[in-house]
């Protein structure tokens, strides 16, 4: 079966406020927590911190099947970034399609884009 990739850029929210209030020490510690958490939701997935409290995922999806897989995988991403009650975290999550012929690079604009429009939703949302 063929298959796309979808490419997620994922914003933690709230950082700047885990660091003020809470320390550098602990938003490090949101971070790593942020990274299994991501690392957990779609094994083999290459996932990349971006810098600051961005990351991006890359995960091959079934091309005929995408658009249901990229929703589900975004939900499922945001379940497991919140986390419990005892360890809630919030992030903005955007997606983009890989239609063929987009370059890395505009396929990871595109996802920021619409982590951007996610993020203008509230937090703990995503958008493609």
């Amino acid at each position: 079966a063929e298959v796309t990739t979808a490419v997620f850029f994922v914003d933690l929210d709230g950082l700047k406020a885990i660091n003020d209030h809470h320390g550098h020490a602990a938003g490090d510690v949101a971070l790593q927590e942020l990274a299994r958490r991501l690392d957990g939701v779609a094994p083999g997935a290459l996932t990349s911190r971006l810098g600051g409290d961005e990351f991006a995922m890359a995960v091959a999806v079934p091309a005929e099947q995408a658009e249901v897989a990229v929703a589900r995988l975004a939900d499922d991403l945001l379940v497991a970034i919140a986390g419990d009650e005892t360890s809630h975290l919030d992030a903005s999550v955007g997606v983009a399609l890989d239609d063929g012929a987009a370059e890395p690079e505009a396929l990871l604009e595109r996802a920021d884009g619409a982590m951007y429009r996610a993020k203008n939703k509230g937090p703990g949302r995503w958008s493609r």
